[in-house]
């Protein structure tokens, strides 16, 4: 797939709407399998990583073009710090909730999870979209 026909605004509902199937099947599965202490742990590990993700896509879209002016030097630091900022956060559940802390941090995997499936979509339907040949000539194409 060419950069001309690469429709980013489909590619980041998408990674979304994998993030959110990926949380709910999370909470689903640790709720029923562990109880409802380690399903609400998944959760707030989910949101965390939900939250991380917008941080990082806010800032991204900040950049923008080589001529347009570098972001404020409180997001950079912002962006910098939110591996910190979000441990203190989760630290101060674990304390104030009793929330387990394995359970958190697999749910903070949640967003990195729907950036391979994003991934792997795109290798697998990606071609179709893009109007190019198969590569693989002795293939199939889907």
């Amino acid at each position: 797939m060419s950069a001309a026909n690469f429709d980013f605004d489909r590619t980041l509902s998408r990674l979304w709407r994998f993030l959110w199937l990926l949380t709910a099947g999370g909470v689903l599965v640790s709720w029923l399998c562990y109880g409802r202490r380690i399903g609400t742990s998944f959760f707030a590990g989910a949101v965390l990583s939900a939250l991380s993700l917008r941080l990082t896509h806010r800032f991204v879209l900040s950049i923008g073009h080589p001529s347009s002016p570098r972001p404020a030097a409180w997001k950079r630091a912002l962006l910098g710090a939110r591996w910190l900022l979000l441990a203190g956060v989760l630290y101060v559940m674990m304390k104030l909730f009793g929330l387990q802390i394995v359970a958190a941090l697999c749910g903070m995997l949640v967003a990195a999870g729907a950036t391979i499936l994003e991934i792997l979509y795109e290798l697998i339907h990606g071609r179709e979209h893009s109007g190019t040949e198969n590569p693989w000539p002795n293939t199939k194409s889907r």
